[in-house]
C-alpha cells in the first residue's frame, strides 16, 4: 500500500512539473540546446530524441 502511495505521489508531482513546461519556455529551450550539443557527439540522430529522453529522466528524478 505504501509503494502505491509513493508511485501515485510521484506521478502527481511529475504531472505538475510537466504542466509548467511549455515549448515556448526560454529556460526549456536553453536547456534543450545545451543537452542537444552534448548528445550530437553520439550521432546525428541522438540530438532531438536524446533531449526528450534526458528531459523526461530529469523530470522523473525531480518528481520523487
Amino acid at each position: 500500500m505504501a509503494t502505491t502511495a509513493i508511485i501515485r505521489r510521484a506521478a502527481l508531482h511529475q504531472t505538475e512539473i510537466g504542466a509548467n513546461l511549455t515549448a515556448s519556455s526560454a529556460v526549456l529551450q536553453q536547456k534543450s540546446a545545451i543537452i542537444s550539443t552534448y548528445l550530437i557527439i553520439s550521432g546525428p540522430c541522438a540530438g532531438a530524441t536524446g533531449v526528450n529522453g534526458v528531459g523526461l529522466r530529469l523530470m522523473q528524478q525531480q518528481s520523487r
